[in-house]
């Protein structure tokens, strides 16, 4: 096995590992795995883009492209499913607190309406003379 052929299966492995990885339910809630997983995609794009897999000369290095502009779009496709992913938790977040908000307004307003039935009860209690 040559150099070229073991980068080669290098990206084609990451390639099959980013779709395994992309397909676990709840890893686009994860920052830490979303960024990994943007940096090394950018990492073998610009690796790809600059140096190339070293088997594919000639007419072949248009493959470099096309395996790196792959990687692109599977990089916006990332990119996509975590900030849908991020507003989704931030609208169930907003939801919660107007939820909460509408309860203690509600909390206040009635308890604004109605005296306490015992303030009629305690009126010259707390002086002592």
């Amino acid at each position: 096995m040559t150099l070229g052929d073991a980068v080669l299966f290098a990206v084609l492995g990451w390639l099959g590992l980013h779709q395994v990885l992309t397909r676990i339910p709840g890893l686009e809630r994860s920052k830490a795995a979303f960024l990994s997983i943007q940096i090394i995609n950018l990492t073998v794009i610009s690796a790809l883009l600059s140096v190339g897999i070293p088997s594919l000369t000639g007419n072949l290095k248009v493959f470099n492209w096309i395996i790196a502009l792959l990687l692109v779009v599977h990089t916006f496709q990332n990119t996509t499913a975590y900030s849908a992913a991020r507003r989704a938790r931030l609208q169930g977040q907003r939801a919660d607190a107007d939820a909460k908000r509408d309860q203690v307004a509600a909390a206040l307003a009635a308890g604004a309406r109605s005296p306490r039935p015992d303030d009629g009860d305690r009126a010259g209690q707390d002086d002592p003379s």
